[in-house]
């Protein structure tokens, strides 16, 4: 009888415990939400740079612990309190536009909500609570149910909602899900023994029988303390680690900016010279042509470039008329294309080493909008412009590309307005790169 009674009177005294501090359901649902805004806070403080997931997430742990010990009914104080994290932390480095921010901050609320509503039932259902746990082989059961098992669901919608939302690329979805579900593990497998074993949880958990005493007010605050001490020296070093790397990387990034304005600068030297030899002639042959490109060796002093090349522009109806032009130029293999219906088209005429280069041979640069739009501005401003990302037609390897154009006026016309320079416009000098060849050995590191 006695032996009974003790068991019932062991078996009472958690909830009693528990539902003492907060003997009121609104008042337990606001405890639980404050708590676990100020949990969510901290474990944003631990979150490594650039600050999204975190390391160890304490108001994970406090979710189901509330639920286990005070019930499905508080689950409102989890929603709200996690609600008020993720908009504030959002809102506050201005991610989305607020009406995405509440949205976001909504779903993963859910998320987190219906994470600690299940780890609380495997709690209740398998242990009860106050928990009876009766040997290892049941503990090590509900830790994995409790801790990697239910962390899946906020980390899944979590995840899901900034990936849908634009947050979260696709490159890093994988990585940050996975710090967020060790964020939300840590945080669980840590804080729910310490709050079921904290000073005022006297016979929270029963083990083989007999009650296990808290921990003395003393020892937990030892534990806190030591634990606060750890992240806190993590994070530290991450945070050391983090601007090391990105002081290396910002150093890297200015040194290849500096190299890559020279190597620019050194391209488009190479077209100012093309477009000297067509302002100091009255006519420039193909041979002429093939000889200035091949004294400019591509290979050794302009690397990542496909050639040089000189475009002409053709109204729609005066195609056979440039053509015999070229004709009576030497030129009588040119093929116009693609056809389209556009009332002007921009003709390569000439490309050298013409061997590398044949399918640009004729083509109408003016079918595609990146094309056309840097050669309409290289006429119009008179500087030399490059395109937009393309895939070069002679490049078999289709990987992405660009073309640099230098504009062509006739010699001794004004070029002070934009009708001026129509007026004067005879072509362009052109360059084709693709991009893996014109970044490649950029700079020593």
């Amino acid at each position: 009888m006695s032996g009974s009674a003790s068991i019932r009177a062991g078996r009472a005294s958690g909830p009693l415990i528990w539902g003492g501090l907060l003997a009121r359901l609104p008042v337990q649902i606001l405890g639980l939400a404050l708590g676990y805004a100020l949990l969510g806070w901290i474990g944003q403080q631990l979150a490594p740079p650039p600050g999204f997931a975190s390391l160890i997430w304490p108001a994970a742990g406090l979710a189901i612990a509330g639920i286990a010990a005070l019930g499905y009914r508080v689950w409102p104080g989890v929603f709200l309190g996690a609600w008020c994290v993720n908009a504030i932390a959002a809102g506050s480095v201005e991610l989305q536009p607020d009406a995405t921010v509440l949205l976001n901050a909504t779903l993963i609320a859910a998320g987190s909500t219906l994470q600690a509503v299940l780890g609380g039932y495997w709690i209740r259902s398998r242990a009860g609570f106050p928990l009876r746990l009766e040997g290892p082989r049941e503990l090590g059961r509900l830790l994995l149910l409790v801790g990697p098992l239910t962390c899946l669901v906020g980390a899944t919608v979590g995840t899901a909602t900034l990936f849908v939302s634009g947050v979260v690329s696709q490159s890093d979805l994988l990585n940050f899900w996975v710090h967020w579900w060790g964020g939300d593990m840590g945080g669980v497998l840590i804080i729910v023994p310490l709050l079921f074993l904290a000073p005022w949880s006297r016979g929270a958990v029963r083990w083989r029988g007999q009650t296990l005493s808290p921990f003395s007010t003393l020892a937990f605050i030892a534990i806190l303390v030591l634990l606060c001490a750890t992240l806190a020296a993590w994070r530290l070093n991450m945070e050391a680690a983090y601007e090391r790397s990105q002081t290396s990387f910002e150093s890297l990034a200015a040194d290849s900016r500096q190299a890559l304005d020279h190597r620019l600068q050194s391209y488009r030297q190479a077209l100012d010279g093309g477009a000297a030899l067509f302002e100091a002639s009255d006519e420039v042959t193909p041979e002429q042509w093939r000889v200035y490109t091949s004294v400019l060796d591509f290979s050794q002093t302009l690397p990542g470039i496909s050639g040089i090349g000189f475009i002409e522009p053709v109204r729609a109806g005066e195609e056979q008329a440039f053509l015999d032009s070229l004709a009576a130029r030497g030129r009588d293999d040119l093929d116009i294309h693609p056809l389209t219906d556009r009332d002007e088209r921009f003709v390569i005429v000439a490309i050298e080493p013409q061997a590398d280069n044949v399918e640009a041979i004729g083509l109408d640069i003016a079918f595609e909008k990146n094309r056309r739009a840097a050669a309409r501005n290289a006429r119009d401003t008179g500087r030399a412009t490059i395109t937009k990302r393309i895939l070069l037609v002679q490049d078999e390897t289709e990987s992405p590309g660009f073309l640099l154009l230098r504009p062509l006026y006739r010699p001794g016309l004004a070029t002070d307005t934009v009708e001026e320079r129509r007026a004067a416009f005879e072509g362009w000098i052109y360059a084709p790169f693709v991009g893996s060849r014109f970044m490649s050995d950029l700079t020593p590191s």
